[in-house]
C-alpha cells in the first residue's frame, strides 16, 4: 500500500497516467466544431503556448512527450520514481472513482455548513458525449493549470519564505488558489452568487488538498470522473 501511495503520487507518474485522458480528448474534440468547445483553462494554457509557435496537436504532443520523458528520466536518476506494476493503474481509476463519488455530496455538505443553505444549480438538458469530452477537458486542463503550475508555485514560494509546518502550507495555499480557481468560473462579477462561489471555493480547496498528498494524476481522475458523474445523473 505504502509502495502504491509513493509511486502514484509521482508527477512522472501523474503525467504519464493522464496521457491517454489527453489523447482521447484531444482526438475527439475537432469532430465537435474544434474550437467551439474548449475550456476556458485550456485556452489559457493554450494560447500562452501558440505565443511560441506551438499551434499544432502534433507540436503539443512532442511537447508533452518531451517534457514527460525528462521528468521521468530525471526522477528515475534520483531513485524517486519506478514504473508501477500494471495492478496500480487499475488502483489509480479506483480510487479517483471512489473519490469522484462522495467528492460532490462532501463538498455540498461543507457548503451547507458555511452558507446554511443547500446548493443548487439547473444543468439543463446536455449533448451527452459533447459534456463528456468538457468534463476530460476540465480534469486535465484546470488541475494542471490551477492546481499543478498555480497551487505548485505557491507551494514553492511558502517552503522559501514562510517557515512552518508543511500541512499549515497546504491549507493556505489550497485556500488561495481555490480562491482563484473559483472566480476563474464566472465570466464578470455581476455573475457571482455566493452560494456557487463557495461550492467552488471549497471544491477547490479539496481538489487542491488532494494534489498535495496524492499527486496529480489522481486530481485530474477525480475531477474528470466527477464532472462525468453529474453529467450522467443529470440526465
Amino acid at each position: 500500500m505504502k509502495a502504491y501511495l509513493e509511486q502514484t503520487r509521482s508527477l512522472a507518474f501523474s503525467l504519464i497516467a493522464i496521457a491517454p485522458l489527453i489523447l482521447f480528448y484531444e482526438l475527439f474534440i475537432v469532430n465537435f466544431n474544434g474550437t467551439a468547445i474548449r475550456n476556458a483553462a485550456e485556452k489559457l494554457i493554450k494560447d500562452a503556448l501558440a505565443q511560441t509557435g506551438l499551434i499544432f496537436l502534433w507540436q503539443l504532443a512532442l511537447v508533452y512527450l518531451a517534457i514527460t520523458l525528462v521528468i521521468v528520466f530525471y526522477s528515475m536518476h534520483k531513485k524517486q520514481f519506478q514504473f508501477p506494476r500494471p495492478a496500480y493503474w487499475g488502483g489509480l481509476v479506483i480510487e479517483s472513482l471512489f473519490y469522484a463519488t462522495f467528492f460532490g455530496v462532501g463538498t455540498r455538505y461543507l457548503t451547507q455548513i458555511v452558507l446554511s443553505l443547500q446548493a443548487a444549480a439547473d444543468y439543463g438538458e446536455p449533448a451527452i458525449f459533447h459534456e463528456i469530452l468538457l468534463a476530460i477537458a476540465a480534469g486535465v486542463y484546470e488541475e494542471i493549470l490551477f492546481r499543478l503550475i498555480l497551487l505548485g508555485s505557491i507551494l514553492f514560494i511558502f517552503r522559501k519564505i514562510w517557515p512552518t509546518k508543511p500541512i499549515i502550507h497546504a491549507a493556505v495555499a489550497s485556500a488561495i488558489a481555490a480562491s482563484i480557481f473559483a472566480i476563474f468560473h464566472y465570466p464578470g462579477i455581476v455573475a457571482v452568487t455566493w452560494d456557487s462561489f463557495m461550492f467552488r471555493l471549497i471544491a477547490g480547496w479539496l481538489l487542491g488538498l488532494l494534489f498535495i498528498y496524492r499527486g496529480l494524476a489522481v486530481t485530474v481522475y477525480t475531477h474528470a470522473f466527477y464532472d462525468i458523474l453529474y453529467i450522467l445523473n443529470a440526465i
